[in-house]
């Protein structure tokens, strides 16, 4: 088969590679769109190691081509997203529902290819109404469920969305979904602004243009917001974010830093505000059938999220485009 390899920073290679052994209890997919994950671009741009040449690529979708001995559930031609994280579902994260942080996961990446093969109890199926490039995004909105949830977003709540990239959009989306009176979102590109409020979001800020939380303040009558989410890697927009949190509400640090960056928190802000400070990582796995049904019942817009499609044999230019600040998401077509 066809296959995007990368080998070090900037350097993918489409060579030919053998699809991984059917087991008993697997399914063989056809890829029909993969995603480009900030966390691949972290490979390309080299603040991440590639310890040797792997195929990357975890939001992806296809057809089933073949099924194992043991599999019951899903059959040639079914049209399945999946879930590549693999928890081992006995250790003690696992027992309590928190399989993000399964000891002992495995992953099954491996979408920048023409096949992909995976356990059977990881692929779900969705309905012909749904297209390939939406159905690819499960990954990236189970993990901005999990964030929501982290944020404890409820009806009526106001909430501010730092950095409105494809990930930022997307917590847009849900807070207008789980019933925010208001939603205003951050950011510094003018056509990322206006796409937030074309997918809901009531006011958007340039925070070039001022003092964000200055703002934030105005824009929700000097209370500060329920929840915030800081959907960007920039530490300054974290610590400016925490200081938007209204009296008892939360601060989600959803972006991951790399290289660490340490941050500078007013102790007695969070102190007399009662205010929370969270993270959020990846999802538990029962979030990733519930961000499907999301999806395949066109409660969330995918489309406008995707901004460019390439196929697999352009994988260089994708990566290159996903780069940029022009792009949103970039979907790989094989």
């Amino acid at each position: 088969m066809k296959a995007a390899l990368i080998f070090g920073k900037g350097d993918i290679r489409l060579e030919d590679a053998e699809a991984p052994p059917l087991k008993s209890n697997d399914v063989k997919i056809g890829i029909k769109a993969c995603g480009i994950c900030h966390f691949d671009l972290r490979f390309y741009n080299g603040s991440k190691q590639v310890a040797k040449p792997r195929i990357l690529g975890h939001e992806c979708c296809g057809v089933v081509e073949q099924v194992g001995a043991e599999v019951t559930d899903v059959k040639s031609g079914d049209r399945v997203v999946v879930s590549t994280d693999i928890p081992c579902g006995h250790c003690s994260y696992c027992i309590a529902g928190k399989t993000n942080f399964c000891l002992n996961r495995v992953s099954a990446d491996g979408g920048f290819a023409e096949y992909l093969v995976a356990p059977a109890k990881q692929v779900l199926k969705f309905s012909n109404s749904t297209n390939f490039d939406e159905a690819c995004l499960t990954e990236p909105l189970a993990c901005c469920l999990n964030g929501s949830l982290r944020g404890k977003i409820r009806a009526a709540s106001s909430v501010v969305v730092v950095g409105v990239g494809p990930i930022g959009l997307l917590h847009v989306e849900l807070a207008r979904l789980l019933g925010s009176s208001k939603v205003i979102a951050i950011d510094p590109v003018a056509p990322r602004r206006q796409k937030a409020l074309e997918l809901g979001a009531d006011a958007v800020v340039n925070p070039r243009n001022g003092d964000a939380v200055q703002e934030i303040m105005k824009l929700t009558d000097g209370l500060g917001a329920d929840t915030v989410i800081v959907a960007v890697e920039n530490i300054d927009a974290v610590e400016q974010g925490i200081k938007m949190v209204a009296k008892q509400g939360v601060a989600v640090i959803f972006a991951g830093f790399h290289p660490t960056k340490e941050l500078k928190v007013d102790a007695n802000l969070l102190h007399y505000n009662e205010i929370s400070l969270t993270g959020s990582s990846d999802f538990p796995a029962s979030l990733f059938p519930q961000a499907l049904r999301l999806i395949d019942s066109h409660r969330i817009q995918m489309k406008p999220i995707i901004s460019h499609h390439f196929p697999l044999e352009k994988i260089n230019e994708g990566f290159r485009r996903a780069m940029t600040l022009e792009a949103l998401k970039v979907v790989i077509t094989p």
